[in-house]
């Protein structure tokens, strides 16, 4: 059996990267976070403008719901909204 990395390009004559794994640890704790319940949940690589890609993939899966980590971050948000409100801002 022959495998290969999965090649995404990012636009016709550019220079194609390879599609990176989804965080182990982040994957992990989204686990963690729902489990038992019955949210429905995937990770997907997506190659694009984000506004159209996300736009793409919540029609072509029905989503009720996208959740978009910031991308230096990979602590669960505060279950208390309260938690993440700064004093001085």
């Amino acid at each position: 059996m022959h495998s290969a990395p999965i090649v995404v390009g990012v636009a016709p004559g550019q220079p194609a990267e390879v599609a990176p794994e989804f965080d182990p640890d982040l994957h992990s704790a989204i686990s963690e976070i729902l489990r038992g319940s019955t949210v429905d949940w995937t990770t997907r690589w997506l190659a694009g403008g984000p506004a159209q890609e996300l736009t793409r993939i919540a029609e072509e899966v029905d989503a009720q719901m996208i959740v978009v980590p910031l991308a230096s971050s990979h602590e669960p948000a505060p279950s208390n909204p309260e938690d993440s409100k700064g004093g001085d801002r």
